[in-house]
């Protein structure tokens, strides 16, 4: 009789990742342990490394947006700051 796949978590698959790419423990041993399958190994693996930048771009991507209104701000503020004299004072106190 067929043993039914065992599912794991996101966290636990992460956590024997990085077993193996950060303490180097083999794969063999890997899949001794929690009884696992090298058949399902790998493909973690190859998930991980191929959307590992994913985790940068999440991190980095809202300060680029942020960058980016920032420098068409900046953009819009000097296209129209010859005008800007004759705006009401408290307007003026926008352009920094």
């Amino acid at each position: 009789m067929r043993k039914a796949p065992k599912h794991y978590s996101a966290e636990k698959e992460l956590a024997i990742l990085k077993r193996h790419l950060v303490d180097r423990v083999p794969v063999s041993d890997l899949c001794e342990e929690p009884a696992l399958q090298p058949t399902a190994f790998y493909p973690w693996q190859k998930e991980f490394l191929e959307n590992g930048a994913a985790a940068f771009q999440a991190l980095r991507g809202p300060h680029r947006e942020l960058d980016e209104k920032q420098k068409r701000i900046h953009s819009w503020k000097r296209r129209c700051r010859p005008r800007m004299k004759s705006w009401p004072r408290s307007w003026r106190s926008i352009s920094h």
